[in-house]
């Protein structure tokens, strides 16, 4: 038992510096806040499903909220797990009144922070071989960022933390 959980921790150390990179940090930014015309320039024009998939983390955002309001169920706490640098997380705080955001990566939460407190981060994008491109990641100014939240979890902390969590965003009755 112990061997197992000595070779499941390395293959997470393993997997998670090549996660942790300064590249994959800035393409997730990118997807979530842009902008979107200058790091997906290619998929301008499409219309196809490439196209439909830039800015899913806010497009995810909006389905919840929508299916929210849909339903009226409600809207107190949303918790987004595997939150990345927080893109849904910041969508769905437009709709809850407080929303914890959750990822593996340290890197990706120290994000989330600081685009929750200054509304914007300067990145590099790699565009080609080693060129890059100054881009700026912004945040939509309706998002009320004192209602979110992030943390970093590890997968073992995470399955020891998860019932906590369901017990905290548990749906409240219907008002």
């Amino acid at each position: 038992m112990a061997e197992q959980a000595t070779d499941c921790a390395a293959r997470l150390a393993r997997t998670k510096s090549g996660y942790e990179t300064d590249d994959l940090l800035s393409q997730y930014l990118s997807l979530h806040f842009g902008p979107m015309e200058a790091a997906f320039a290619e998929f301008a024009a499409e219309t196809g499903i490439l196209a439909s998939a830039l800015d899913f983390p806010k497009k995810c955002g909006l389905l919840v909220n929508a299916w929210q309001a849909k339903t009226g169920s409600a809207s107190g706490r949303a918790l987004d797990l595997g939150c990345a640098v927080g893109g849904s997380t910041f969508e769905l705080a437009k709709t809850y009144g407080a929303v914890i955001g959750i990822d593996l990566s340290q890197r990706f939460i120290d994000a989330a922070a600081d685009m929750a407190a200054s509304k914007q981060i300067k990145y590099q994008l790699k565009v080609e071989g080693e060129l890059t491109e100054r881009l700026v990641a912004r945040l939509d100014p309706d998002v009320d960022t004192s209602r979110v939240q992030f943390m970093q979890v590890g997968w073992l902390q995470g399955r020891a933390l998860l019932p906590a969590m369901a017990a905290w965003a548990a749906i409240s009755p219907r008002r």
